[in-house]
């Protein structure tokens, strides 16, 4: 009888699968518009070919009626080879719910899946949106801005985002570098300065708040190409300054964020790459900031632009600033979508059943459990199409 019963609950799970991949991804604007390839001559084991554009292509040039041709030039390409991501995800059934099924008690047994279900899409999508538009590592917030000893508390700081940092979450406190400091810490409050934990730590100005068991295992995210040092995809930026994403503010300290500030960037960017900004993603209260300027010095409601996905922001030269709640505070991306690439060994998360069985028991433990796993890498191909703004002042 047991086993017809994790049959028969195998059954409902995958029959919740199909729905979990078709809308988790729309909860997110870069999952929802960087539609996943997962033709599998991108692949090379657990490795994904990224294509890349160092500069655009040279060689076009004007010629005499018996003048002769430029000299073909070749393109400035190379190619990286990044390792799939895996983000999981595990669903604890007890033996109550499979005695329900066993008696032919599906209504029960079907409402704890789809609630389970429920939050592994909400909890899927939110973790894999916070890594793309991370810095790489798994950083939610930090680093530390006053060092305190043995005590619940973390001091991040006012400009931290404690949007991914609410109570209740699970969170790990680590070192730069890698060191940990504390796993799987709970957080019971936050301020606009700090965030107390269930458990005392030893926090120091180098220490940061990281997604649970993530550090070193993350995608690549859109912070890292606008580093100045270090590599990136294999590329050294700070030689191959050609490859670094856009500062669209050339250094310039906080202000409001304005038209002339995104003209500025608009011009930046497309003096770089040749290639507009497709939407843009950003910090809800600068873009509210940019919004409500508008409302007091033209005393009209602004112009909203949607895209074909539905998601909609104020309008700018004919494209959306979209609110991105996991974009630290005061910045602003222009997204291409031809400069980046989702690569996925499926269209999202699926169970693990490589031993046979998709359900688990631990030790001498009654509950059994079930994995989702998910591997997708975010590529970018052409960096300096991306435009980013900092310093951007906040409405209150």
């Amino acid at each position: 009888m047991t086993a017809e019963t994790t049959t028969s609950l195998s059954n409902f799970l995958t029959d919740m699968i199909a729905p979990l991949q078709e809308s988790f991804p729309k909860r997110t604007v870069l999952s929802d518009e960087l539609k996943r390839n997962t033709r599998r001559e991108n692949f090379r084991g657990l490795q994904v070919r990224v294509p890349l554009l160092l500069t655009p292509k040279q060689g076009t040039g004007g010629i005499a009626q018996t003048g002769t041709l430029n000299v073909a030039r070749q393109l400035d390409d190379k190619a990286a080879f990044i390792t799939m991501a895996r983000v999981t995800h595990a669903i604890e059934l007890s033996v109550d719910l499979i005695k329900a099924a066993e008696g032919n008690n599906f209504v029960a047994a079907g409402s704890a899946l789809k609630l389970h279900m429920e939050q592994a899409e909400v909890g899927l999508s939110r973790v894999e949106n916070e890594m793309l538009v991370g810095d790489g590592t798994g950083l939610l917030a930090g680093p530390v801005t006053s060092a305190t000893t043995n005590t619940t508390l973390v001091v991040l700081g006012t400009t931290a985002n404690y949007y991914p940092l609410y109570p209740g979450r699970i969170v790990d406190i680590f070192q730069t570098g890698g060191t940990s400091v504390s796993a799987s810490r709970t957080i019971v409050s936050a301020t606009s300065t700090s965030v107390t934990l269930d458990a005392a730590v030893t926090a120091t100005t180098g220490s940061a708040v990281y997604i649970e068991g993530t550090f070193g295992n993350a995608t690549q995210g859109l912070r890292q190409p606008f580093a100045t040092t270090g590599t990136f995809e294999g590329i050294d930026l700070g030689t191959v300054v050609g490859f670094r994403s856009i500062d669209g503010r050339g250094g310039s300290t906080a202000a409001d964020l304005s038209m002339s500030i995104l003209d500025g960037s608009f011009r930046r960017v497309m003096q770089a790459s040749g290639k507009a900004p497709d939407f843009w993603i950003g910090d809800p209260a600068a873009i509210d900031k940019f919004g409500q300027g508008l409302v007091s010095q033209f005393r009209w409601q602004p112009k909203i632009t949607r895209l074909d996905t539905g998601w909609e922001g104020i309008d700018y030269r004919g494209t959306p600033l979209i609110p991105e709640f996991d974009i630290a505070p005061g910045e602003l991306y222009g997204i291409n979508k031809s400069a980046i690439t989702l690569y996925g060994f499926g269209n999202g998360p699926s169970w693990d059943d490589m031993d046979g069985n998709r359900f688990r028991r631990f030790n001498r433990s009654l509950p059994v459990e079930a994995w989702l796993v998910d591997f997708l890498q975010m590529g970018i191909h052409q960096p300096n199409a991306l435009v980013r703004m900092q310093g951007l002042n906040q409405a209150v």
